[in-house]
């Protein structure tokens, strides 16, 4: 009979143990979920930041340039030009390899940050 609360306490132990580290699997991948979130609102709230810069930066140099050419509208159709030659340069260029080695370098960067990464 004390066999069998040996192997009752030994299967209680183990159990436990399984509890424990499903616990902890589960608390580890809530944290990388948090860490993921918070660089992705980060990241949003940056680039929201920056669109915002770009916008505001693009009106006051066409109305500059508009003040300059004595114009209404040239100024804006100039800025407005200088984006649309970005925008083509970037579709013929968009399966460039240089692209692919730029894309894959940002995503080791970041997984090296990753590394690093404190929790605060």
């Amino acid at each position: 009979m004390p066999e069998r609360f040996k192997i009752d306490e030994l299967l209680k132990n183990v159990v436990g143990y399984l509890e424990t580290r499903v616990e902890l699997v589960k608390l580890e991948a809530k944290e990388e979920v948090a860490k993921i979130l918070a660089r992705l609102l980060l990241f949003t709230l940056l680039m929201l930041l920056f669109a915002m810069f770009v916008i505001i930066s693009s009106i006051t140099f066409g109305l500059y340039l508009n003040y300059l050419l004595e114009s209404a509208f040239l100024g804006m159709v100039i800025v407005s030009g200088f984006y649309f030659l970005i925008l083509v340069i970037l579709i013929t260029t968009r399966n460039a390899p240089f692209w692919k080695r730029f894309i894959r370098k940002m995503i080791s960067a970041d997984l090296n940050e990753d590394d690093d990464y404190d929790g605060a």
